[in-house]
């Protein structure tokens, strides 16, 4: 099953507009995290997200700020180690978020900058989970030419590689008993080429 670089970036595009999320900063207090665009490319062996966005904070020291963001995550796109039978695959940190802060909010530096990758990073993976997770398998249903899959049936993945171009996995479905072996699927669960 291959994915294309354009589909990886519709998953990304897929993120809905999500108000400022609020985060508490030891030192700075508390500040508003907006990110307005996301986009994704392929670096292998991982997805290369850019965000970028404003960062607003009322301090003691700068007063009421907004300061503009960007912020660059590395993920990977492996096979679930989750015992979750639910998730095929997941998103995992292939290295620290970088953030660029510039701007009045630019004079707390590292303190923020290391408070907003970790926010960051654990707030696009939770964004992205059931994105994945649904993405991953209408592109398994769609290689076995059906509309879902069976019920009790349960989704994984395995060989999973990136290539600048594409991602490819091979889907792999399991189930107790003899569900798969009699499953006939009805003319409307059948997706004709």
């Amino acid at each position: 099953m291959t994915l294309t670089a354009d589909d990886i970036s519709r998953w990304f595009a897929a993120i809905p507009p999500a108000p400022s999320q609020q985060l508490d900063v030891s030192g700075v207090g508390s500040v508003a995290v907006k990110i307005d665009s996301v986009a994704a490319a392929l670096v292998p062996p991982a997805i290369r997200l850019t965000g970028v966005g404003t960062v607003t904070a009322a301090t003691s020291l700068t007063g009421p700020a907004s300061s503009p963001i960007s912020a660059m995550l590395t993920l990977g796109l492996v096979p679930t180690t989750n015992p979750d039978a639910i998730l095929a695959a997941e998103l995992t940190l292939v290295a620290p978020p970088h953030v660029d802060l510039s701007g009045p909010l630019a004079f707390f530096g590292a303190v923020l900058n290391a408070a907003l990758a970790s926010f960051l990073g654990n707030f696009v993976r939770e964004l992205m989970r059931p994105i994945v997770q649904q993405e991953i398998e209408d592109a398994a249903t769609r290689a076995l030419s059906l509309v879902g899959l069976p019920p009790s049936v349960t989704l994984s993945i395995r060989k999973l590689s990136i290539t600048p171009t594409s991602v490819t996995f091979q889907p792999v479905l399991g189930a107790l008993g003899t569900v798969l072996s009699t499953y006939q699927p009805s003319a409307s669960e059948v997706v004709t080429p």
